[in-house]
């Protein structure tokens, strides 16, 4: 089977067959079927975004972060913002770093949102991501602030609404 193979196949379904279609796709993936790992890799090296954006269906049944990763660097618009709102739930810390070196900055705030949503505030706090921080981690900064002084703590930076 090949992608357009899939495509066709896909076509005839309902959307939510489909997307369950893919969910098994990586699963199969996981289990080393190299057809599924073969399919997979040609549908997000596709043309058409659209199976570019039907590969992504398919983490939830591999998990695969690394693959969610490349993904936010899509030329597709749809592609990338799919990918982006699956980042916080597939990927581990070191991928998420990967994202934010090519996350353009006004998709910044939404991903922390979604980190934070997902309880992996410790990797934004963990980050030169000051503004973003946890208001613990902010509380401490601002009292290393008070000690420090104004001229020891210049480097640090807050948001208009914690200065």
């Amino acid at each position: 089977m090949n992608a357009s193979t899939l495509l066709l196949e896909l076509e005839g379904l309902t959307h939510h067959d489909r997307i369950r279609r893919m969910v098994a796709l990586g699963r199969a993936t996981v289990s080393g079927d190299g057809v599924a790992t073969a399919l997979l890799a040609e549908l997000c090296a596709s043309a058409e975004t659209y199976a570019r954006r039907l590969a992504l269906e398919s983490i939830f049944g591999s998990r695969d972060g690394a693959a969610l990763a490349a993904a936010v660097g899509d030329v597709s618009h749809l592609v990338r913002h799919r990918a982006l709102a699956l980042a916080p739930r597939f990927c581990d810390d070191t991928q998420i770093v990967a994202v934010f070196a090519v996350l353009p900055s006004r998709a910044l705030p939404a991903l922390l949102h979604a980190l934070r949503r997902r309880g992996r505030g410790a990797l934004v706090d963990r980050m030169d991501l000051l503004p973003y921080a946890s208001a613990e981690l902010l509380s401490v900064v601002q009292r290393m602030d008070a000690d420090a002084g104004v001229a020891e703590a210049a480097w640090l930076t807050f948001p208009p609404e914690v200065s």
